[in-house]
């Protein structure tokens, strides 16, 4: 599984290619394809462990997209 630790240290490495603004979305599927809750929930803290690894600072913006049947932008 995916670390706060591994992440800070991509950060390092893709920060300095962000220059100016940086978007950065997730599509996340909300049918029953990922098989359970429990993917589902595993999905939802990779994307808050990619989130709490960039912050809010530093001209990144983030966002979320759910998708199923329909889709919501979160």
């Amino acid at each position: 599984m995916f670390t706060k630790l591994y992440f800070k240290k991509l950060r390092k490495q893709i920060i300095p290619y962000v220059v100016g603004s940086c978007d950065l979305a997730f599509m996340l599927d909300a049918s029953d394809s990922l098989k359970g809750e429990e993917n589902f929930k595993l999905c939802i803290e990779f994307i808050k462990t990619v989130f709490h690894a960039f912050g809010m600072g530093g001209g990144i913006r983030f966002a979320l997209v759910l998708f199923g049947s329909s889709a919501q932008v979160v």
